[in-house]
């Protein structure tokens, strides 16, 4: 589907509805500065009618009624510049107000959206082109509305109201110029509507150039340790070429658009003076009459090239807005909010019937049985490919779309609410993820709301997660900022950090996903230690680079193309001389 099809499946209506949807929790001021704006307009009427008449009367004569008449004309003049000056200010200031709320929660909601969508999503889009159409959408949502208040109203007032005090003088000079304004206004919108097809182009090489930019920035310590400088710039000199080439090709189509109303404005306000300078020869006018169109017609034209060149701007900030909203016209499968299932507390057994789950045409857990009971602490192992991170992903929940059940006592996972699911787990993946935040924080948002945590427990996270001695090497301790995605602290600090983030959630299952593959055998071996008393409260589910960590397991499950190939204890795996035997000997070597 082109950008013209795109373009003509959102429209002008579709915005509005969008727009209105955000505005109407603050449509109470925004009626109120629309309503200043619409009388500040119509007061600024006033003056150029006022200052045509004082001519006409100068024209007659000076006698004192006529001195007093002009008198009161300068008087309404001086007012109404007042009134409409003040009256403007206040219409912008809560006009604005909303304009700022609207972009503020559009991008609120648009992110809340983002963090519902399910992983295979997620996948598909970097997360500079997410994040480019959340900032562009808010921010077009803003401008359009300051638009709105700045120059639409005033145009509309301003053409209506000029069309209504020419009539009082001359028909044709009102219906003339009401008839150029709606020339004016749809050759514009015909030809910026060209132009906007482009526009939808464009942002989309943007979108694609911000996310190579984000994510090489988000990923710099990669970048630098590989030198791969050389080969990012090139990539992205190739997207701004492109880039560029379709914005050139864009402002060529508004600038020939802004060419031909400049040909048929410029012909109408030729004419028109035409005729009234015969008129004011025959003697039909008074020369009032031409001060009067000439300052009316000049408020009209600026008004009109301005709504020409916030045209361009409009379809650009629609543009952006259908970004958004075709985004968050993406329907989660998974955190729909419609799952009332709560996770069962009081379950014995959680079992996995036939699970069958494929990336594309590969298959990464095939016809998988496995019943785990509830305490029990089970290893999961096996070559690269064999499917264990995939079966860590389902237990996360994060993807639904794989044949056969997974229960969590008498009750399919499918049917739990994730939210509920997920307070109830606890996750160490290979690399935790850490926010530009102090450690202490970065380990409390992980808490469930009404899990209350005492300082004394806290404590005890640290010492189990063997952090006391960081925490007395860090400049500010606990409150220590640990940069973004953690770069102050080495691969191990950071696991450690995650481990007491999984702790802080006191939770009733505890996967860990090669949790302690970054620290070193020394600190492993206290982590471990640490951890047994904790897996006394939990069923924890473990994936282990080094074998040699399992023994305490109650059971090692062995993975081995998406299937269950052998299980046991340690010593029982080993006397089968199977393939847990080959991957103990593989890493005695």
């Amino acid at each position: 589907m082109g950008a013209t099809d795109k373009e003509k499946k959102y429209s002008f209506g579709s915005l509005i509805h969008d727009l209105y949807g955000f505005i109407r929790p603050y449509k109470r001021k925004f009626f109120t500065a629309t309503l200043l704006r619409v009388i500040g307009d119509i007061v600024n009427l006033y003056p150029a009618w006022a200052l045509a008449s004082v001519i006409n009367i100068l024209a007659k004569g000076n006698s004192e009624e006529e001195v007093n008449k002009i008198a009161l004309l300068m008087v309404g003049w001086i007012i109404a510049r007042l009134l409409r000056s003040n009256i403007k200010q206040w219409a912008k200031y809560f006009g604005y107000q909303v304009a700022e709320r609207i972009d503020l929660d559009a991008k609120l909601k648009a992110l809340n959206h983002i963090y519902s969508l399910d992983m295979s999503w997620q996948e598909k889009l970097n997360s500079g082109s997410k994040l480019k159409k959340v900032n562009n959408g808010g921010r077009g949502m803003q401008e359009l509305l300051r638009v709105y208040f700045s120059i639409l109203i005033e145009t509309v007032v301003n053409t209506i109201g000029i069309c209504i005090v020419l009539l009082t003088l001359d028909e044709f000079l009102s219906i003339s110029l009401f008839i150029f304004i709606i020339l004016f206004y749809s050759l514009s919108f015909r030809l910026f509507k060209k132009a906007a097809g482009q526009e939808y182009t464009v942002k989309k090489k943007e979108e694609y150039l911000e996310g190579i930019a984000f994510e090489s920035v988000n990923n710099i310590q990669t970048v630098k340790a590989l030198n791969l400088k050389g080969t990012i710039l090139t990539e992205i000199r190739k997207a701004v070429d492109d880039l560029f080439k379709n914005i050139k090709r864009r402002i060529y189509l508004f600038q020939i658009s802004i060419i031909w109303l400049a040909v048929l404005a410029s012909l109408f306000e030729f004419l028109m003076y035409v005729y009234l300078i015969y008129q004011i020869v025959q003697g039909n006018y008074q020369v009032g009459v031409i001060v009067l169109f000439g300052a009316y017609l000049e408020k009209t034209m600026a008004a009109l090239w301005e709504l020409s060149d916030i045209t361009q701007s409009v379809f650009v900030y629609k543009i952006w807005v259908q970004r958004m909203m075709e985004l968050m016209q993406i329907k989660p499968t998974i955190e729909t909010g419609d799952k009332i299932g709560k996770y069962p507390e009081n379950w014995t057994e959680m079992t996995f019937t036939n699970v069958k789950f494929s990336y594309g045409d590969r298959n990464t857990i095939d016809d998988l049985g496995l019943t785990i009971k509830r305490g029990e602490k089970i290893g999961i192992v096996g070559l690269s490919g064999a499917g264990k991170s995939t079966l860590f992903k389902l237990l996360l929940d994060l993807y639904r779309d794989y044949e056969g059940d997974i229960k969590i006592g008498e009750v399919n996972l499918k049917e739990i609410d994730r939210a509920n699911y997920i307070n109830n787990l606890a996750v160490v993946l290979q690399d935790t993820e850490l926010f530009n935040a102090s450690l202490e924080e970065n380990i409390k948002i992980a808490g469930i709301e009404g899990v209350e945590i005492t300082e004394n427990e806290i404590q005890n996270i640290y010492k189990t997660a063997y952090l006391t001695d960081l925490l007395e090497k860090l400049p500010n301790g606990k409150d220590t900022i640990v940069g973004e995605k953690g770069i102050k602290l080495s691969g191990g600090e950071r696991q450690r950090v995650g481990i007491a983030r999984a702790l802080y959630r006191k939770p009733d299952i505890l996967l860990l996903d090669e949790a302690t593959s970054h620290l070193d055998a020394d600190s492993e071996k206290k982590i471990q230690s640490a951890l047994k008393e904790f897996f006394n409260k939990v069923t924890a589910i473990v994936i282990a680079h080094r074998l040699s960590t399992l023994k305490e397991m109650d059971r090692i499950i062995v993975l081995h193309e998406g299937k269950i190939v052998e299980q046991g204890t340690f010593e029982q795996l080993l006397k089968k001389n199977g393939h847990f035997t080959k991957l103990w000997k593989m890493q005695r070597i």
